[in-house]
């Protein structure tokens, strides 16, 4: 009878074991996983979550000219990423560096950064972003709607230096960094700036004005932007 009980226990132990590494490795989608971990075991699998270190921040000229914000928020947020493998986690520290064009992560006061061509999407704020190369430049696109599979509603960001009286010292001014961003089409891999009226976008997309039909949207509202871009 004591020897039928050790089995019973040793099964249930085991089968415990399988469940939990089951668990860990469940498909992208399902279970997001939650990156926690310690510096040194996730140093060791850097190339597993697709990422590298940060070992220069900051150092540019660009950095060290002007002052400013050089990400897309103040405060660093949680987000969700998803690899192209179909690899879906969580970081709760992150945030977009416009200048360098990358996501960023602090782990254990260590900063990394994801590898754009292992990368499917990154959700931060609501937002949804999705890699891609412009004019041979390698960037994120915050993705506004997707029409179909070769037409989007795409916005990007960057950084513009102006310089600034200074605040301590009459007669200097200083370099200072904003943040600022664009409306684009992209269709068919092709680039197209939005224009600034509605009667404009609608020509872009071979579409006439109809006044009763698009008099009250207002391109400043992305949800009327893109009733607009399907009426």
């Amino acid at each position: 009878m004591k020897k039928v009980i050790t089995i019973l226990i040793l099964t249930l132990i085991q089968f415990s074991s399988f469940s939990q590494t089951k668990n860990w490795n469940t498909s992208a989608g399902t279970n997001p996983r939650n990156l926690n971990f310690k510096n040194g075991v996730f140093n060791n699998n850097m190339e597993y979550f697709a990422m590298a270190k940060v070992s220069d921040k900051n150092s540019t000229d660009y950095y060290k000219n002007a002052t400013g914000q050089y990400y897309l928020s103040k405060d660093w947020k949680k987000c969700r990423v998803i690899t192209k493998e179909n690899k879906d986690y969580i970081f709760n520290t992150c945030n977009y560096n416009i200048f360098d064009k990358r996501f960023e992560y602090i782990i254990d006061n260590t900063t990394f950064f994801l590898k754009k061509e292992q990368i499917s999407s990154v959700f931060i704020n609501k937002m949804k972003f999705e890699p891609s190369i412009f004019n041979h430049e390698n960037n994120y696109y915050r993705l506004i709607y997707k029409f179909n599979e070769t037409f989007k509603l795409i916005e990007l960001y960057k950084l513009k230096k102006k310089s600034i009286p200074s605040s301590s010292s009459l007669g200097l001014y200083v370099n200072k960094v904003e943040k600022k961003s664009k409306k684009f089409i992209l269709k068919d891999g092709e680039l197209i700036e939005l224009p600034k009226s509605k009667k404009k976008i609608l020509r872009l997309l071979n579409k006439k004005y109809d006044k009763k039909k698009h008099k009250d949207l207002k391109i400043s509202k992305e949800e009327d932007l893109i009733n607009l871009i399907k009426s």
